[in-house]
């Protein structure tokens, strides 16, 4: 049997939603005798790709592993830093493999909006979230919904935020806005992120003579 001079080398980024991914970067190189050579790059949307490359034989043996870095770019809208992420990936007698999806990494809030009575033609929401960590923000991000958003009940709307590699425990939700053309009284709280989902009913505040939300 003829020993390979070459072992393949392949990097599968996983498809995401166009909402959320604008492009991911695949790099990948290894040690050579004199310096790091390729073995293998590429550039996809949020559909995902495929990189392929290869390693050569060092003298008598192939390198024990090569370094990969994977570059995550967000849409504007989620307030996502772009993510840097580096792998060492083991060579076997098959080659190198490598899967990857943003989805390891992100941490998902889903509200849900219960507006009764039902918004004005100019109603709208201003949803700001950050964390932060002793202080120190990490992330931030701002989305506007129109009374053509809110006409749905519920209405929901999905916050993304990487926590990784900082630990954050939590977030800060405000909302101001207006419903039935009356100004909303200021909403502002803190969440545990191991909410998954927030709902938010709206209730009248008789002493301010307008709409509050309720978190439950």
């Amino acid at each position: 049997m003829t020993t390979p001079s070459v072992l393949p080398v392949k990097i599968v980024v996983g498809s995401a939603p166009e909402w959320l991914v604008t492009r991911y970067r695949v790099d990948c190189i290894y040690s050579g005798t004199e310096e790091n050579l390729p073995c293998g790059s590429g550039e996809f949307g949020a559909g995902g790709g495929i990189s392929e490359g290869f390693v050569t034989r060092l003298g008598t043996s192939f390198p024990d592993h090569v370094h990969a870095t994977i570059i995550v770019d967000f849409q504007p809208d989620t307030g996502l830093k772009g993510l840097v992420k580096s792998f060492s990936i083991p060579i076997e007698e098959t080659g190198g493999n490598l899967f990857f999806e943003p989805n390891q990494a992100i941490q998902r809030t889903n509200l849900i909006f219960d507006l009764h009575p039902g918004p004005s033609r100019r109603d709208y929401l201003i949803i700001r979230w950050n964390h932060s960590v002793d202080g120190e923000l990490i992330t931030a991000g701002q989305k506007t919904l129109v009374s053509a958003d809110l006409e749905s009940s519920p209405t929901q709307f999905e916050i993304a935020f990487i926590p990784d590699p900082i630990h954050t425990t939590g977030m800060r939700l405000e909302i101001d806005g207006t419903l039935r053309s009356r100004p909303l009284v200021p909403f502002d709280q803190y969440f545990e992120l191991s909410e998954k989902a927030i709902l938010l009913r709206a209730e009248r505040d008789r002493e301010a003579r307008a709409f509050r939300l309720v978190a439950s």
